[in-house]
């Protein structure tokens, strides 16, 4: 099982490597940095999906959860959490 700070790193390295980026801020606010926009916000989500293995839904798309690092991180916790629960009960 994936801790808190695994899926921080990782949520890291893809939003540094989907950005070209050196370093990241777990906080910085990557809209308002002008980091992230709509065309990039797609490849993140594609590379989030692809890297821990879940699909994120039109319905779940939430611009406010890859406003940072650490909700992105937060919204993978969710995700992952829902699909194990999902996983349980089929």
């Amino acid at each position: 099982m994936r801790t808190y700070t695994n899926i921080t790193d990782t949520v890291t390295a893809i939003v540094s490597k989907a950005l070209t980026l050196e370093q990241i801020e777990i906080d910085k606010d990557l809209f308002e940095s002008g980091l992230l926009d709509s065309m990039s916000l797609m490849q993140l989500m594609m590379e989030l999906e692809e890297g821990f293995e879940i699909t994120i839904t039109p319905e779940e798309l939430d611009v406010e959860d890859y406003r940072t690092v650490r909700t992105m991180s937060k919204m993978i916790i969710r995700l992952t959490l829902v699909a194990s629960l999902n996983n349980l009960h089929h």
